[in-house]
Protein backbone atom coordinates (compact mmCIF):
# COMPACT_ATOMS: atom_id res chain seq x y z
CA UNK A 1 0.00 0.00 0.00
CA UNK A 2 2.86 2.32 0.86
CA UNK A 3 4.48 1.78 -2.53
CA UNK A 4 1.17 2.50 -4.28
CA UNK A 5 0.91 5.89 -2.50
CA UNK A 6 4.46 6.80 -3.53
CA UNK A 7 3.76 5.89 -7.15
CA UNK A 8 0.53 7.90 -7.16
CA UNK A 9 2.34 10.91 -5.65
CA UNK A 10 5.04 10.76 -8.31
CA UNK A 11 2.45 10.44 -11.07
CA UNK A 12 0.45 13.42 -9.77
CA UNK A 13 3.62 15.52 -9.35
CA UNK A 14 4.78 14.67 -12.85
CA UNK A 15 1.36 15.50 -14.29
CA UNK A 16 1.30 18.86 -12.48
CA UNK A 17 4.81 19.65 -13.67
CA UNK A 18 3.85 18.81 -17.24
CA UNK A 19 0.85 21.15 -17.04
CA UNK A 20 3.04 23.96 -15.66
CA UNK A 21 2.45 26.51 -12.94
CA UNK A 22 0.64 29.85 -12.79
CA UNK A 23 2.00 33.27 -11.86
CA UNK A 24 -0.67 35.72 -10.78
CA UNK A 25 -0.38 39.16 -9.26
CA UNK A 26 -1.57 42.73 -8.88
CA UNK A 27 0.18 45.87 -10.15
CA UNK A 28 -0.18 49.00 -8.03
CA UNK A 29 1.08 52.55 -8.34
CA UNK A 30 1.32 54.31 -5.01
CA UNK A 31 -0.93 51.57 -3.53
CA UNK A 32 -3.56 52.06 -6.26
CA UNK A 33 -4.23 49.30 -8.86
CA UNK A 34 -3.35 50.40 -12.39
CA UNK A 35 -4.61 49.23 -15.75
CA UNK A 36 -2.42 48.90 -18.83
CA UNK A 37 0.91 48.11 -17.17
CA UNK A 38 3.10 45.85 -19.31
CA UNK A 39 4.43 42.72 -17.59
CA UNK A 40 7.18 40.71 -19.30
CA UNK A 41 8.50 37.31 -18.23
CA UNK A 42 12.12 36.73 -19.23
CA UNK A 43 13.79 34.79 -20.76
CA UNK A 44 10.51 33.35 -22.12
CA UNK A 45 9.81 36.76 -23.69
CA UNK A 46 6.08 36.56 -23.08
CA UNK A 47 4.07 39.63 -22.17
CA UNK A 48 0.70 40.57 -20.79
CA UNK A 49 -1.08 43.70 -19.56
CA UNK A 50 -2.77 44.40 -16.26
CA UNK A 51 -6.56 44.62 -16.15
CA UNK A 52 -8.70 47.39 -14.68
CA UNK A 53 -8.08 45.98 -11.21
CA UNK A 54 -4.33 45.74 -11.79
CA UNK A 55 -4.41 41.93 -12.09
CA UNK A 56 -2.24 39.86 -14.43
CA UNK A 57 -1.59 36.18 -15.01
CA UNK A 58 0.89 33.83 -16.70
CA UNK A 59 -0.13 30.18 -17.14
CA UNK A 60 1.66 26.94 -18.03
CA UNK A 61 5.02 28.14 -16.73
CA UNK A 62 7.57 25.42 -16.03
CA UNK A 63 9.68 25.38 -12.89
CA UNK A 64 12.77 27.55 -13.01
CA UNK A 65 14.12 31.04 -12.38
CA UNK A 66 12.65 34.00 -14.28
CA UNK A 67 12.85 37.79 -14.39
CA UNK A 68 9.55 39.66 -14.11
CA UNK A 69 9.77 43.15 -15.67
CA UNK A 70 6.95 45.67 -15.18
CA UNK A 71 6.73 48.97 -17.09
CA UNK A 72 4.09 51.67 -16.85
CA UNK A 73 3.91 55.25 -18.11
CA UNK A 74 4.91 57.63 -15.35
CA UNK A 75 6.43 54.91 -13.16
CA UNK A 76 9.90 53.49 -12.72
CA UNK A 77 10.64 50.14 -14.31
CA UNK A 78 10.31 47.28 -11.81
CA UNK A 79 12.38 44.09 -12.13
CA UNK A 80 11.89 41.12 -9.82
CA UNK A 81 13.29 37.60 -9.73
CA UNK A 82 10.70 34.82 -9.63
CA UNK A 83 11.64 31.24 -8.68
CA UNK A 84 9.12 28.48 -9.39
CA UNK A 85 9.70 25.11 -7.72
CA UNK A 86 6.56 23.12 -7.00
CA UNK A 87 3.60 25.50 -6.67
CA UNK A 88 1.86 28.54 -8.14
CA UNK A 89 3.02 32.04 -7.23
CA UNK A 90 0.99 35.12 -6.31
CA UNK A 91 2.62 38.57 -6.27
CA UNK A 92 1.73 42.14 -5.32
CA UNK A 93 3.97 44.68 -7.03
CA UNK A 94 3.93 48.34 -5.99
CA UNK A 95 5.45 50.69 -8.58
CA UNK A 96 7.15 53.98 -7.75
CA UNK A 97 6.54 57.27 -9.54
CA UNK A 98 9.20 58.31 -12.04
CA UNK A 99 10.25 61.87 -11.23
CA UNK A 100 12.76 62.16 -14.07
CA UNK A 101 13.09 65.78 -15.21
CA UNK A 102 12.98 66.04 -19.00
CA UNK A 103 15.12 68.50 -20.91
CA UNK A 104 13.58 71.74 -22.05
CA UNK A 105 12.01 71.70 -25.52
CA UNK A 106 11.69 74.96 -27.44
CA UNK A 107 9.08 75.07 -30.22
CA UNK A 108 9.56 77.87 -32.73
CA UNK A 109 7.09 79.15 -35.25
CA UNK A 110 8.22 79.00 -38.88
CA UNK A 111 7.76 82.77 -39.07
CA UNK A 112 10.74 83.19 -36.71
CA UNK A 113 13.13 81.79 -39.31
CA UNK A 114 14.92 84.09 -41.72
CA UNK A 115 14.04 82.08 -44.83
CA UNK A 116 12.01 79.02 -45.67
CA UNK A 117 8.94 77.97 -47.61
CA UNK A 118 5.35 79.09 -47.60
CA UNK A 119 2.81 76.96 -45.78
CA UNK A 120 0.79 74.58 -47.91
CA UNK A 121 -2.25 76.81 -47.36
CA UNK A 122 -1.88 80.58 -46.90
CA UNK A 123 -5.23 82.29 -46.60
CA UNK A 124 -7.18 81.31 -49.73
CA UNK A 125 -4.05 80.28 -51.68
CA UNK A 126 -2.93 76.65 -51.93
CA UNK A 127 0.82 76.10 -52.35
CA UNK A 128 0.97 72.35 -51.69
CA UNK A 129 3.38 70.66 -54.10
CA UNK A 130 4.67 74.00 -55.44
CA UNK A 131 8.13 75.52 -55.15
CA UNK A 132 7.93 78.59 -52.97
CA UNK A 133 10.33 80.66 -50.89
CA UNK A 134 9.79 83.28 -48.22
CA UNK A 135 12.23 85.76 -46.65
CA UNK A 136 11.29 87.21 -43.25
CA UNK A 137 12.94 90.62 -43.18
CA UNK A 138 11.95 91.12 -39.55
CA UNK A 139 14.49 88.47 -38.48
CA UNK A 140 17.17 88.98 -41.14
CA UNK A 141 20.68 90.18 -40.29
CA UNK A 142 21.20 92.74 -43.04
CA UNK A 143 21.42 96.48 -43.60
CA UNK A 144 17.84 97.11 -44.69
CA UNK A 145 18.35 100.86 -44.99
CA UNK A 146 20.48 100.46 -48.14
CA UNK A 147 18.13 98.01 -49.91
CA UNK A 148 21.13 95.79 -50.66
CA UNK A 149 19.70 93.05 -52.88
CA UNK A 150 22.54 90.56 -52.39
CA UNK A 151 22.22 90.63 -48.60
CA UNK A 152 18.51 89.88 -48.81
CA UNK A 153 18.13 87.50 -51.77
CA UNK A 154 21.35 85.48 -51.44
CA UNK A 155 19.45 83.01 -49.23
CA UNK A 156 17.31 81.91 -52.19
CA UNK A 157 19.10 79.43 -54.50
CA UNK A 158 18.84 79.85 -58.26
CA UNK A 159 18.49 83.64 -58.39
CA UNK A 160 20.62 85.94 -60.55
CA UNK A 161 21.30 89.18 -58.70
CA UNK A 162 22.48 92.43 -60.28
CA UNK A 163 23.87 95.25 -58.19
CA UNK A 164 23.87 98.15 -60.58
CA UNK A 165 21.93 100.67 -58.51
CA UNK A 166 23.85 101.96 -55.52
CA UNK A 167 20.81 103.79 -54.15
CA UNK A 168 18.69 100.63 -53.95
CA UNK A 169 15.85 102.21 -55.92
CA UNK A 170 15.80 99.57 -58.65
CA UNK A 171 15.84 95.83 -57.99
CA UNK A 172 17.60 93.47 -60.38
CA UNK A 173 16.98 89.75 -59.82
CA UNK A 174 16.09 86.93 -62.19
CA UNK A 175 15.23 83.27 -61.87
CA UNK A 176 15.82 80.18 -64.02
CA UNK A 177 18.71 81.88 -65.82
CA UNK A 178 16.57 84.73 -67.14
CA UNK A 179 17.63 88.36 -67.44
CA UNK A 180 17.55 90.04 -64.00
CA UNK A 181 17.24 93.57 -65.42
CA UNK A 182 14.64 95.47 -63.37
CA UNK A 183 12.90 92.21 -62.38
CA UNK A 184 11.36 92.07 -65.86
CA UNK A 185 10.92 88.29 -65.70
CA UNK A 186 9.08 88.35 -62.38
CA UNK A 187 5.53 89.48 -61.85
CA UNK A 188 6.26 91.98 -59.08
CA UNK A 189 3.56 92.84 -56.57
CA UNK A 190 3.19 94.71 -53.32
CA UNK A 191 0.49 93.49 -50.94
CA UNK A 192 -1.08 91.61 -53.85
CA UNK A 193 -1.18 94.59 -56.26
CA UNK A 194 0.89 94.74 -59.44
CA UNK A 195 3.56 97.47 -59.27
CA UNK A 196 4.91 97.10 -62.81
CA UNK A 197 4.02 99.77 -65.35
CA UNK A 198 2.39 97.26 -67.72
CA UNK A 199 2.26 93.56 -66.81
CA UNK A 200 2.12 92.51 -70.49
CA UNK A 201 3.77 95.29 -72.49
CA UNK A 202 6.28 96.75 -70.03
CA UNK A 203 6.75 94.27 -67.16
CA UNK A 204 9.74 96.04 -65.56
CA UNK A 205 9.11 97.28 -62.04
CA UNK A 206 9.52 101.03 -61.81
CA UNK A 207 10.35 101.13 -58.11
CA UNK A 208 11.32 98.83 -55.25
CA UNK A 209 9.54 98.95 -51.87
CA UNK A 210 12.02 99.92 -49.12
CA UNK A 211 13.11 96.87 -47.15
CA UNK A 212 12.62 98.70 -43.87
CA UNK A 213 8.87 98.84 -44.62
CA UNK A 214 8.59 95.19 -45.76
CA UNK A 215 7.75 92.37 -43.37
CA UNK A 216 8.38 89.44 -45.72
CA UNK A 217 9.07 88.68 -49.37
CA UNK A 218 7.38 85.74 -51.10
CA UNK A 219 8.67 84.09 -54.28
CA UNK A 220 6.31 81.73 -56.13
CA UNK A 221 7.75 79.66 -58.96
CA UNK A 222 6.20 78.19 -62.08
CA UNK A 223 2.61 77.97 -63.26
CA UNK A 224 1.18 78.85 -59.87
CA UNK A 225 2.10 82.43 -60.69
CA UNK A 226 -0.71 82.38 -63.29
CA UNK A 227 -3.12 82.95 -60.41
CA UNK A 228 -1.19 86.13 -59.61
CA UNK A 229 -0.83 87.61 -63.10
CA UNK A 230 -1.70 87.12 -66.80
CA UNK A 231 1.73 85.60 -67.56
CA UNK A 232 3.80 82.49 -66.94
CA UNK A 233 6.47 84.39 -65.02
CA UNK A 234 7.41 83.69 -61.44
CA UNK A 235 5.87 85.99 -58.86
CA UNK A 236 7.70 88.26 -56.43
CA UNK A 237 5.43 89.61 -53.70
CA UNK A 238 6.36 92.26 -51.12
CA UNK A 239 4.23 92.19 -47.97
CA UNK A 240 4.37 95.44 -46.04
CA UNK A 241 4.61 95.59 -42.27
CA UNK A 242 1.28 95.77 -40.50
CA UNK A 243 0.34 98.75 -38.39
CA UNK A 244 1.01 98.12 -34.72
CA UNK A 245 -2.18 98.92 -32.84
CA UNK A 246 -0.69 98.28 -29.41
CA UNK A 247 1.00 101.69 -29.26
CA UNK A 248 -1.42 104.64 -29.33
CA UNK A 249 -0.77 107.45 -31.78
CA UNK A 250 0.86 110.55 -30.38
CA UNK A 251 0.64 114.11 -31.66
Amino acid sequence: MKYIQIVLFLLISGFASAQGFTITGTIQLEKTPVEGATISLLPLDIKTASTSGGAFQFTKIQSGTYQLVVTYVGARQHTQEVIITSKDISLTINLLLDNTLLKEVVVKDASEQVSGNLRQIEGIAIYAGKKTEVINLVNINANLATNNARQVYSRIPGLNIWEYDGGGLQLGIGGRGLNPSRVSNFNTRQNGYDISADALGYPESYYTPPNEAVEKIEIIRGLLACSMAPSLADSLIFNSKKVRKTNPSRW
